[in-house]
């Protein structure tokens, strides 16, 4: 749904294949917007500012679920959510919706990522969840350089549900 600054509605439209849901929207700059989610894959739909569909891509695998998506410096697009409640996952997609890389994190237990932000220099910041075989959970906060190869991580036993690049570091919060 489109609406304008008063609330009112400008069009609807319906995208996607059944079942589909939509977690998280950005902005592609152009008065347009990438949709991200799960339909039992992971999904990228580009529209433009009428609410058509410019592009709309499916990735492969079962149970792929996408929480967060964010514009990327290359005017790409980089995704977060987790594949069958057990393993973080990160997807890149260029301009076009053409699939560039993905990456798979796993423990012995369930990780996810629920939010994604730019880091201060190249690469991200995430925040997300672990429940280890052998622990109580934790929710993570996970730095990756600009290809999702692995930095840092940080374990705390709140927050985690969003996380957004501050003046001084990063904020994150949720329950």
């Amino acid at each position: 749904i489109k609406i304008n600054s008063y609330g009112d509605t400008l069009w609807t439209r319906t995208l996607g294949i059944n079942g589909g849901k939509a977690y998280s929207v950005a902005s592609s700059g152009d008065g347009g917007c990438v949709l991200t989610g799960s339909a039992n894959q992971a999904f990228a739909i580009k529209i433009d500012q009428n609410g058509n569909v410019v592009w709309e891509r499916y990735f492969g695998g079962l149970g792929i679920q996408l929480y967060k998506i964010i514009k990327t410096v290359d005017n790409g697009y980089i995704a977060c959510g987790r594949i069958n409640l057990h393993d973080a996952f990160i997807l890149k997609i260029n301009s076009s919706g053409e699939f560039q890389w993905n990456k798979m994190f796993q423990i012995n237990g369930f990780k996810g990522f629920n939010s994604i932000t730019d880091a201060k220099t190249n690469g991200y910041v995430l925040t997300g969840y672990e429940l280890s075989d052998t622990d109580t959970a934790r929710i993570t906060v996970t730095r990756l350089d600009i290809e999702g190869n692995f930095i840092w991580e940080r374990k705390y036993t709140k927050g985690g549900s969003t996380i957004q690049n501050i003046s001084n570091g990063y904020i994150f919060g949720g329950s």
